[in-house]
């Protein structure tokens, strides 16, 4: 990620930067300096892209958990007169995220259903946000191959296709669908989707 946090001052076209190694401890304080700037929820998603970087899962849980809160919407539509629902979307997802990682790393069983279940609700969150948008579809597509289901997670994939993330055109479709078919040792399929991806975004790392 960049190693600066622009957040915009309010009411100018000026912007701080903030070092993303130099957030303060208490998500709370940082909380605070984006509400005075009335800064738009995209700086809240890199603020809490910076402490969960630096290892700091209770103040990016905290950030995305304020950040999803129905009141915080209200008040970034009335001063930008735009909805946030894509930002609110992506603090759910990485919620959803967070969650499948930490099912990952246990080996209890009941933990990792707990851990799976809580990112099943974000996502399920997400999803009554704007059931058309892609990054959803992406976390689906993930939950069920973290649930062992990989032939609906291979069609949740392909609904990703024809999806778009926030109204753009994106490959993540095909790179999703490249990776769990590698995975799967079906090597013929994935590398047409890693040539599709390719030929869509030549440009892609």
């Amino acid at each position: 990620m960049a190693a600066t946090i622009q957040v915009p001052v309010c009411d100018t076209d000026y912007v701080v930067s903030l070092p993303v190694n130099e957030v303060p401890d208490d998500p709370e304080e940082l909380l605070e300096l984006l509400a005075a700037e009335a800064a738009p929820l995209s700086t809240w998603v890199d603020c809490a892209k910076a402490y969960l970087a630096a290892g700091k899962e209770d103040a990016f849980t905290h950030i995305c958990l304020e950040g999803v809160k129905e009141d915080v919407a209200i008040e970034v539509e009335r001063f930008f007169g735009k909805s946030p629902r894509y930002e609110q979307i992506q603090f759910h997802c990485a919620l959803a995220a967070l969650q499948m990682g930490k099912a990952r790393e246990t080996k209890d069983r009941q933990r990792r259903a707990e851990h799976l279940g809580a990112a099943a609700k974000s996502l399920s969150a997400a999803q009554l946000l704007d059931p058309q948008e892609q990054l959803v579809a992406l976390g689906r597509g993930m939950l069920l191959i973290n649930k062992g289901d990989n032939l609906s997670a291979r069609q949740e994939f392909m609904r990703c296709l024809s999806l778009k993330n926030n109204g753009q055109p994106n490959i993540v479709g095909h790179l999703a669908l490249a990776g769990l078919l590698f995975n799967t040792k079906q090597y013929k399929e994935a590398l047409k989707h890693y040539c599709r991806a390719l030929q869509e975004n030549p440009a892609a790392p």
